[in-house]
């Protein structure tokens, strides 16, 4: 397990804009993808997303802000479905949601080997 965790990190980190030490001038074009990332994306991915995958992206951003169980929490009515679009030849999900001072932020779901992960980023999707 603890072989799969790290290149997950690694997207997360770099997927949220943060920087790597000692080189802020990295990006991701520098950072090589995971083999669950560069693999044949499965066919009908967005048909195995469960149908209650809006409530699962809001529980992910509430754990990643700290506020599952506070007033101040994201609920799924706050968040707003972009569309697919299509990433490093990858189809990506987005949704917008409000976040503090940031003027936009968005949640993605991308595949990721057989299955699907989630994660946010302050980087629209292209072409917008």
């Amino acid at each position: 397990m603890k072989s799969s965790i790290a290149p997950l990190l690694a997207c997360l980190l770099v997927a949220c804009g943060a920087k790597a030490p000692g080189n802020a001038a990295q990006n991701t074009a520098d950072i090589p993808e995971p083999p669950e990332l560069s693999a044949p994306v499965p066919p009908n991915w967005a048909r195995t997303l469960p149908a209650d995958i809006e409530a699962e992206i809001v529980d992910y951003l509430n754990r990643e802000y700290g506020a599952p169980d506070h007033s101040r929490a994201l609920t799924v009515a706050e968040l707003a479905y972009v569309g697919e679009f299509t990433v490093k030849n990858r189809p990506v999900r987005y949704w917008k949601y409000p976040c503090g001072a940031e003027t936009r932020c968005w949640a993605r779901v991308q595949p990721y080997g057989n299955s699907y992960y989630i994660d946010m980023s302050s980087i629209p999707p292209p072409g917008s």
